[in-house]
């Protein structure tokens, strides 16, 4: 299964440390200048089987947290969903507005 880099994916930069922060499923990772190196070299190249033969336990860690995800999966039908849920919840304290552009 091929993996890309997830669009909702940013780098951030704290103190002298960068983080990646997936702002779809919420998930944040400490990253030192290789392990951004490496990922910027995904985002830009799409080369995620080379991450995998250079650094496998990253390669797993962005897998499992879903900074990486599958070609086939349609990202913004996942983040349509969590919005659909998050406005149809009446318990939720942050709600979702849409602009309407007339």
């Amino acid at each position: 299964m091929e993996l890309v880099y997830s669009k909702y994916n940013t780098i951030l930069i704290y103190k002298e440390y960068y983080l990646l922060f997936n702002t779809l499923r919420k998930e944040l990772l400490v990253l030192d200048d290789f392990l951004k190196e490496l990922i910027e070299s995904v985002q830009h190249y799409n080369n995620s089987e080379e991450l995998h033969k250079i650094h496998s336990e990253f390669y797993e860690i962005l897998e499992n947290k879903k900074f990486l995800v599958s070609k086939a999966e349609n990202e913004l039908e996942t983040a349509e969903s969590y919005i659909n849920s998050v406005n149809s919840d009446t318990s939720c304290k942050y709600p979702i507005f849409q602009t309407a552009i007339n």
